[in-house]
């Protein structure tokens, strides 16, 4: 199946595209080998409109086989000491790291976002969450509970985690997950949003070789794909992170076989406004924080709460302010 890429270069410079190698391809990794599919998804270009790249669309067998090598790699992987886990999860972060200018143009590319925005996610997950979660130890505990005796306190891995990521914060919020479940000693099938997966399955196509076989699989689709992951036997837990009525249709896919389920749902983070605030000084700063991401993260700024200002005059600039910011709020707190 041929991966190669159609993509308009009217509005990115060629000498940026070059370096997301886009003429590479684009591949799920199941068992540690690159995999492509009879049939394919389309990845648009949010800055032209325009195809930018194609992906795999799994259908159920292949699912299968990703669930059958996470499975199959999962007893040897958590045999390994947590020590050697660590070194290699450091190895993983070091690949990344050498990539990350290719990396970070990808994710211009394929989310539209702003250059340094792209750089401070690569660099986030490389040179901060990386490596605070390399510090992180799981050691036993041992106590002794009045009446019942002593208590030896450890930490097992689940077996195989099923991990859906946003398109919002594709790296992060895929390594997010991928991480600190592969520390822990499981294994793992991700599916990264189909709006934008390019940059993670290059990731995991960079450091496919650095992990045993079946350890980390990647694999993308559309809704049918996340429903097969979410309701699979071989599949012991889920993570997912999106709107929070696809939360609630998790749930009740994963009770059929009772899975562990952790959900990271849509919320609002509240601006408190104090009643001695001087709109002058913080209104640009009060509207900025509401478009980090074009307004697509629950960390922006989606409700505010105002004290009542003290004099006359405070309220007079504070209602010529109000009535732009609810309109924008409105706009941005659209429901699931």
């Amino acid at each position: 199946m041929d991966t190669t890429i159609a993509f308009s270069a009217d509005k990115v410079s060629d000498d940026k595209l070059k370096k997301a190698r886009l003429e590479d391809g684009f591949y799920n990794i199941i068992d540690g080998e690159r995999l492509s599919a009879g049939k394919t998804l389309s990845v648009i270009n949010p800055a032209t409109g325009k195809q930018l790249a194609i992906v795999p669309d799994l259908d159920r067998a292949q699912l299968d086989k990703a669930v059958s090598a996470a499975r199959k790699a999962f007893s040897g992987w958590r045999a390994v000491p947590l020590r050697q886990r660590k070194a290699i999860l450091t190895s993983l972060l070091n690949k990344i790291d050498e990539y990350a200018e290719g990396l970070s143009v990808l994710l211009t590319a394929e989310q539209g976002r702003p250059l340094a925005q792209a750089e401070w996610e690569i660099d986030l997950l490389t040179k901060a969450f990386g490596p605070a979660l390399g510090q992180m130890e799981l050691h036993e505990k041992e106590q002794e509970i009045p009446h019942i005796g002593q208590i030896t306190k450890g930490y097992t891995p689940i077996g195989v985690i099923g991990a859906i990521s946003p398109w919002n914060l594709p790296v992060v919020l895929s390594f997010a997950k991928i991480l600190p479940a592969l520390l822990a000693g499981n294994t793992v099938v991700l599916k990264p949003s189909p709006f934008s997966p390019l940059t993670v399955l290059r990731i995991s196509d960079y450091i496919r070789e650095l992990l045993p076989p079946g350890v980390f699989n990647v694999v993308t689709g559309g809704d049918d794909l996340g429903s097969w992951m979410t309701s699979h036997s071989g599949i012991d837990a889920i993570t997912f992170t999106g709107f929070a009525c696809i939360g609630k249709r998790i749930l009740e896919s994963a009770a059929g076989t009772l899975k562990h389920v952790t959900l990271e749902l849509g919320g609002n983070d509240a601006g408190i406004v104090l009643a001695n605030a001087d709109p002058e000084k913080i209104a640009q700063a009060l509207f900025g924080s509401m478009f980090l991401l074009g307004g697509q993260v629950v960390s922006v700024l989606s409700a505010s709460t105002f004290m009542k200002p003290s004099t006359p005059g405070r309220r007079r600039n504070w209602l010529l302010l109000l009535a732009p910011l609810k309109s924008v709020m409105d706009l941005i707190r659209r429901p699931c």
